[in-house]
């Protein structure tokens, strides 16, 4: 049986799939946790800010943090 040919990823196939990997991430999770997901690791918003735009406390937003990422 003939080897399969080699494929090769080039940057923009690579960019896009990972954009699409993080797309199916963050659709996978609950508004709150996506929004905190969003707001600390794609818009660089500390702790203390992201509680207070989502009305929690620091202690809640570091809590849902926390699980968004363990998911």
């Amino acid at each position: 049986m003939a080897e399969p040919p080699e494929v090769r990823v080039t940057g923009d196939e690579a960019h896009l799939a990972t954009t699409l990997r993080v797309r199916a991430a963050l659709d996978a999770l609950p508004p709150r946790q996506r929004a905190l997901v969003v707001l600390r690791h794609l818009v660089d918003v500390p702790v203390a800010e992201a509680a207070e735009l989502l009305g929690v406390s620091e202690g809640t937003s570091r809590g849902t943090e926390i699980r968004a990422c363990s998911t």
